[in-house]
């Protein structure tokens, strides 16, 4: 079964009716190794990030070619390698791609933001934006996206270093907020400081409501019984999100608690999100799980930014651990498992 509905109780939440359910989906690109984001180009063509260090383009009829290869200078031991990819506002223009990557360079490793271009149909490093943050190979965090306002946000995991987030001299646990050209911005809340955000254990999913402007962020969070204690948090400059004090629901003064966590006997391991636009499920935010192989879909409240009004479970493992969710320019919903590519596209299977 392609779609499932339940309704949350344990954790507080609505199952309204459901929406018109989606076809099965579609197989655009099979055969990937282990896949862990993607951009959907004009034309039907796609980016897609491998974990080793490839990037592939690839065509909704399933021919692919190498892009660029970074695997010479990919670290990929653990979470670790390339783990994050955002196409540029202007890439018709410029031909900008930004990738968040754990390199290793001459034998020594480094968590790096990096520029690339297209040039003939390839890509090539461009710049370095931000290089020299310490390697880790669990709770890398790697995710980075464009916001409205223009500016690119990128998850720092911890590493493993819990204790880090919540340091002020420690860049690990944040999520920065630069220019493109890899500046940081002069409106930052700490002036001179990339930092946006702080206290994350590894920020991989990142989407913002266009209806509102609302920003929310998916943290990979540690295990406990039978689970993992994910979150999904509704972002704001300068603030606290808790990591290691406070975790799930748990509150502290001058921290902010999630709006919604995963808990005992369940594994989001949430991966990309996107908010759609139009069609259906206009306004819904889905995320990626690559615990259970679930597509999430989220429907807030438009007045409480924080309450949810309509959980659903679509994708019940078919596919094997997702780790990526686009829109397409026709209200196609793409998604990315780790060895294939899919499409969704309400009322058609073909």
């Amino acid at each position: 079964m392609f779609i499932k509905l339940r309704t949350a109780l344990a954790l507080g939440l609505i199952a309204l009716s459901a929406a018109p359910l989606m076809a099965a989906p579609k197989a655009l690109v099979k055969g990937l190794t282990y896949a862990t984001a993607f951009e959907v180009l004009p034309h039907d063509q796609f980016l897609i990030a491998e974990k080793s260090g490839l990037i592939l383009m690839a065509s909704a009829n399933g021919t692919t070619h190498v892009w660029a290869d970074l695997t010479s200078t990919t670290d990929s031991v653990g979470d670790a390698g390339l783990l994050g990819l955002a196409l540029d506002p202007h890439y018709a223009q410029n031909g900008y791609v930004y990738v968040s990557q754990t390199a290793q360079i001459d034998g020594k490793k480094s968590f790096r933001l990096i520029r690339m271009v297209s040039q003939q149909g390839h890509g090539v490093l461009d710049k370095v934006l931000w290089g020299g943050l310490p390697a880790a190979e669990k709770e890398p965090g790697g995710i980075v996206r464009f916001g409205p306002d223009g500016c690119l946000y990128w998850g720092v995991g911890t590493g493993g270093d819990s204790d880090a987030a919540q340091d002020p001299k420690s860049l690990k646990g944040d999520l920065f907020r630069l220019n493109p050209d890899g500046t940081i911005p002069s409106d930052n809340p700490i002036p001179g400081s990339p930092v946006w955000s702080w206290g994350f254990r590894d920020p991989r999913g990142m989407a913002w409501n266009s209806d509102n402007g609302h920003m929310y962020g998916l943290d990979r969070g540690p295990k406990v019984v039978d689970g993992t204690m994910d979150e999904l948090n509704l972002l704001e400059p300068d603030k606290n999100y808790g990591w290691p004090v406070i975790r799930g629901a748990e509150e502290q003064y001058g921290m902010v608690t999630s709006v919604i966590h995963c808990n005992s006997g369940h594994a989001w391991l949430p991966g990309g999100a996107t908010f759609v636009s139009g069609g259906a499920w206009n306004d819904s935010l889905l995320f990626a799980g690559a615990g259970e192989g679930i597509l999430y879909r989220l429907v807030f409240d438009r007045r409480y930014p924080r309450k949810i009004d309509f959980y659903q479970e679509l994708i019940n493992g078919e596919l094997g651990p997702l780790t990526d969710v686009r829109q397409g320019e026709h209200h196609e919903i793409y998604i990315l498992s780790r060895t294939g590519l899919y499409r969704l596209r309400e009322g058609d299977d073909s």
